[in-house]
């Protein structure tokens, strides 16, 4: 395995998701979901642009198998990244 490919950095990837997920629930209107399925090692974020409500469907969604170890889990962690730092800046934005 390829050092780039450790579990600390995946864990690290999840764990700032994480963090960002908290900050754009706790500070803007969109509500983002966080799900880890261990049983099959699935990392899922939902996230719905001005809050959750109905028909449910989520307006930005990404997941990856944490015992994935193509390069792609990074490339979508890195994705799920970008898109909850987005909204925050948006919202930084907004205020200045």
């Amino acid at each position: 395995m390829k050092k780039s490919e450790s579990p600390k950095k995946i864990d690290d990837c999840i764990v700032r998701i994480m963090r960002l997920a908290l900050q754009v629930n706790r500070e803007t209107e969109h509500d983002v979901f966080v799900n880890f399925s261990g049983h099959v090692n699935l990392f899922l974020v939902d996230v719905y642009y001005d809050g959750w409500s109905m028909p449910y469907k989520p307006d930005f969604k990404a997941e990856f198998f944490l015992d994935d170890l193509s390069p792609d889990r990074f490339t979508r962690c890195a994705k799920i990244q970008a898109e909850l730092e987005k909204l925050l800046n948006e919202k930084n934005n907004r205020k200045g």
